[in-house]
Parts: C-alpha cells; structure tokens; sequence
C-alpha cells in the first residue's frame, strides 16, 4: 500500500475527455450521465527555503524540476536525467509526514532545490534549452517511484563513486537491502576531479581535527570493501572516515594522506558518500544505451519501478 504518511494537500478533478460516437457520419452525443470523472491527487511538498526560514507549499512535479536542475548537469544525457527525476521524488515521498513542520530543505542536507529565477543565473541564454529538458525529464517519468517490498524507498545518490557504491550501514547506520555496494565502472580517472588533491596547513589540519599537532602521526586506516574509510586514527584518536570527511570538508572518504613538514596533502577518489546512484556513473551508463530503467535497477538493488497509483 501506498506510505500513509504522504501529505496530499489539494484534490484536483480533471474530467476525462469526452469520446464522440460516430454513427453514419452524424456525431452523437454520449449522454450526459455516462461521463466519468477521474480524481488525480496533487501532493504539496513542505519545502523549508534555509535563506527565509520560510515554508512554502510547491508541487511535488514542479519541485522536483528544481531539483534535478540543482542536483545534475543539464546537459547529461536525457535518461540520466529520467533517473535523477525519478530517484528524487523517491527521495522526497519517503520523507513526507505531516506530523512535521516541513517535508524538505533546500540544501544538501537533503536534496539541493533552486527557483527559476536561480536557473536563469546559472544558465544565462541557455535557460530555455535547460529547463525543456530538465523539465522533460520530470514530465516523463510523472509519478513513478523506487519501491521495495510495497514501501517507496528512500533513493539515496552521489555524485560520482570511486569505482564502486558503498553499503548504507557504513555511512547512514541502517542496513537496506536495496542500497549494498556496487560495480560502478563508469566512475573513473578519465573523469575531470575524479582523483583530487587538496593542501591543508598543518595548524589547520589539527585544528579542525581537535589534535596536538607537535607530533603528527598518521596510522594506516581500516578500508571497506569499497576501499573507503572506516576508520581511521590520528595522533591516537580514533574517526570514523565519515566524520573524518566532514571535518576536514573532503570530496570522499576514498582518501590517502602525505603529512610532510608545514602541510598535509589529501588525494581523494570519487565526490560524495557514496551510497545508492551515481550521478556521473548514470550519465556514463546512459552513454552506452541504457535506460532510466536499468540505471535504477544498477544502483537499487531488487527495486520496483511503480506509478504511485498502484503503490
């Protein structure tokens, strides 16, 4: 069944369209009390905008047009962009529960949403090329979802992996069954900032870390199948790679570490944490021919594709 907790705020009614019956060339009129009237739900989203503090209440569709114009390259092939669209409003249904005081920010720290007005900053004369297939995208895929075992999942997605997806439990706590690490060949050195350097002075570095910085030692850390970083301990304090990230602002936590005498230099693989779809490994997987379809099913595993009208 469908998730209950989705806020459905308007019911709209759209008539069906009437059907003439031609008989020997004369139109006749289908009587009027054989017309049928189909209810189709909107769902308003809760959408918290951080510059405001303000909470507006916006489409599901024309929100999500939005998103996938903040979150993937315009550009990226159109069934890359079905796959965002649709792993998005996966994204956000999960989320809804009236029992909160808004859905959704517009930030990273769920999915990042920008206006018309920010799209036409960002895309300059490009703006109506963009948004027709931004929006094309959303409008095609109208309605369908990521489900598992009959709930509408929470589809996490990156921006590009080191090679492979990572297990969810290692980064967000809570083992899925839909979201366990996977091939991703696409993502690779042949991608610009794939391999990623970063310098930081080594004051900041134990700054940002709360370390003495006298004696800088850096032990070898505890991998994940994916190669990334579980562990990992500093001047004998123990990090999670995930906090390790964040503090220090790193693009991954696939992440080799060169401490020499004023700086500490950083070369990470990949851009995110790595759990569920990647962006880029969707465009390249959509480069050699696959659908919106199969792109999913890559990265969500066992996954139905359903219209919400049979969740």
């Amino acid at each position: 069944m469908i998730n209950r907790r989705l806020f459905v705020v308007v019911i709209l009614l759209v008539p069906l369209a009437v059907f003439s019956l031609f008989n020997n060339e004369e139109e006749q009129e289908l009587p009027k009390e054989n017309l049928k009237i189909e209810e189709t739900p909107i769902i308003n989203i809760r959408l918290k905008l951080t510059e405001t503090e303000e909470v507006i209440h916006i489409p599901l569709e024309e929100y999500l047009i939005g998103v996938v114009a903040a979150e993937m390259p315009a550009l990226f092939h159109e069934e890359a962009l079905k796959a965002q669209a649709i792993a998005s409003r996966s994204f956000v249904l999960s989320r809804v529960n009236p029992n909160r005081d808004f859905d959704v920010v517009d930030t990273t720290d769920v999915q990042v949403f920008i206006n018309e007005d920010k799209m036409r900053e960002r895309w300059g004369r490009e703006f109506n090329t963009y948004y027709e297939r931004i929006k094309n995208s959303v409008r095609t895929t109208e309605n369908m979802v990521l489900v598992y075992d009959e709930e509408i999942i929470p589809a996490y997605f990156f921006a590009m992996s080191n090679g492979h997806t990572e297990y969810v439990e290692l980064v967000f706590g809570q083992a899925r069954n839909f979201l366990k690490s996977v091939e991703s060949v696409w993502d690779n050195s042949s991608l610009r900032n794939f391999d990623f350097e970063v310098k930081i002075p080594r004051r900041e570095f134990c700054e940002k870390l709360s370390i003495n910085c006298s004696n800088l030692k850096v032990e070898e850390p505890i991998r994940s199948k994916s190669n990334r970083v579980n562990e990992i301990k500093v001047n004998n304090t123990t990090f999670r790679g995930t906090d390790f990230r964040r503090k220090l602002g790193l693009r991954s936590t696939d992440f080799d570490i060169d401490v020499r005498s004023e700086n500490v230099y950083i070369t990470t693989r990949g851009h995110g944490h790595g759990v569920g779809m990647s962006q880029w490994g969707a465009n390249g997987m959509a480069k050699e021919g696959k659908n919106y379809q199969e792109i999913l099913k890559h990265y969500y595993q066992n996954v139905e594709i359903k219209n919400l009208n049979n969740v």
